[in-house]
């Protein structure tokens, strides 16, 4: 007879004779913690026990009767019905899901093995929830991606517990510190000098990130014996990250350091910043007037002496064209530029008259040469000018 056309009496027949016969093995069936059912071979569930019916969430009165894939998603349903198929002639195990009747579905391996009892056949099921396992799993993976990223990490990571102590730090932290630094307090290992510049960096400690605080892009120094010789310090420059690390229940449990090493950054910007200033000295100091145009034309930088000759501040000139500043000469000067931004060709020693806001009414001359200023594409982007006032050559002329 078939099992969907069996009655509820004829169930409970066979469970109680199933019952009668392995008394002992229910009892014990009942007391463990893994889920257990047996199931006729159409896979209708003549016995429970209650940790099956807890890990399906439903009343283990209600499972009884009930066909088993009815707790199976259609994804797995075609792995099911080949475990079942299996289990009537042999065992079979399998990794499957479970749907919860709160629709939650549960991983879980389910183990089948033919039964036969009293001429009733039926499969012995066992159920184990991999839920714990899974997290298990997930919480290794993590620990497993946590550790490569602090072997492979190119800036020196440092994890420290509720005490400071450092419990974990990335390959590049040895690297930078020259001997091991686990198990010691972070602010013994790194000694940090600070520059308060921002308000961020003020008060930085590791018991400020342990109460909570974060601090990003913090400015330190850090000086370190020589390996080579102990009486020589060597500086580090260094930008600081810190965040505290909490746990699921957002309690603190810790705190992640991350120390970039920015001192041939620090070099390369103090050089340039060197250079800046005597190109700056020398632009601002050379009696010849200079001064930079961009693409439309507008002053970006101009010195004293040519501030002068146009009879304004250098402020004055700022992002103003340049026939803004010099309206009666820009009809002749904004050809010149426009034909350096063009070709990208310098113009050398042009003599230029005219005159200027200084000086109204006065003509005056000067020896000009434009030359192109190119950008990272090589092509003109501005414009540089030097100017010698030659007027009283002119007149001596």
């Amino acid at each position: 007879m078939n099992d969907k056309n069996k009655t509820k009496k004829e169930l409970l027949a066979e469970i109680e004779k199933l019952r009668g016969a392995e008394h002992s093995y229910h009892i014990l069936v009942e007391t463990v913690n893994e889920g257990a059912a047996t199931l006729t071979d159409k896979g209708i569930i003549l016995y429970s026990n209650p940790h099956l019916a807890s890990i399906l969430k439903i009343p283990l009165k209600t499972i009884i009767g009930m066909p088993f894939n009815r707790f199976i998603p259609k994804t797995d349903m075609l792995k099911f019905t080949a475990l079942l198929k299996q289990g009537k002639t042999g065992n079979s195990k399998g990794r499957i899901h479970l749907k919860c009747k709160d629709g939650l579905l549960i991983p879980v391996q389910v183990s089948m093995r033919a039964l036969d009892i009293h001429d009733t056949k039926g499969i012995c099921l066992a159920v184990t929830n991999l839920t714990e396992q899974k997290r298990n799993e997930q919480i290794l993976k993590s620990e497993q991606l946590s550790r490569s990223i602090l072997e492979q990490a190119g800036e020196a990571i440092v994890v420290c517990d509720t005490n400071g102590i450092i419990t974990h730090a990335s390959n590049s932290t040895s690297l930078l510190y020259n001997t091991n630094p686990l198990l010691k307090p972070f602010e013994e290992v790194f000694n940090l000098q600070f520059k308060a510049v921002r308000q961020t960096n003020i008060n930085f400690s590791i018991k400020s990130v342990l109460e909570g605080k974060s601090f990003h892009g913090v400015d330190a120094v850090l000086l370190l014996k020589s390996a080579e010789n102990p009486d020589n310090l060597k500086k580090f420059n260094l930008l600081i990250n810190a965040a505290p690390l909490k746990n699921q229940q957002n309690n603190i449990i810790g705190c992640v350091i991350t120390i970039v090493d920015i001192t041939e950054h620090k070099q390369i910007e103090d050089a340039l910043r060197e250079r800046e200033e005597q190109l700056s000295g020398f632009f601002n100091s050379s009696p010849a007037g200079m001064a930079i145009v961009d693409s439309n034309l507008k002053f970006v930088k101009i010195n004293y002496a040519l501030a002068d000759i146009n009879g304004l501040t250098v402020n004055a000139h700022y992002g103003k064209t340049i026939r803004e500043v010099l309206p009666e000469l820009a009809p002749s000067l904004e050809p010149l530029y426009q034909q350096v931004l063009s070709n990208g060709k310098p113009i050398l020693n042009l003599e230029v008259s005219g005159e200027t806001p200084l000086a109204p009414g006065i003509l005056r001359h000067w020896m000009v040469s434009y030359f192109p200023i190119l950008g990272i594409d090589k092509k003109p982007k501005s414009v540089g000018v030097v100017i010698f006032e030659i007027t009283d050559r002119q007149k001596r002329l």
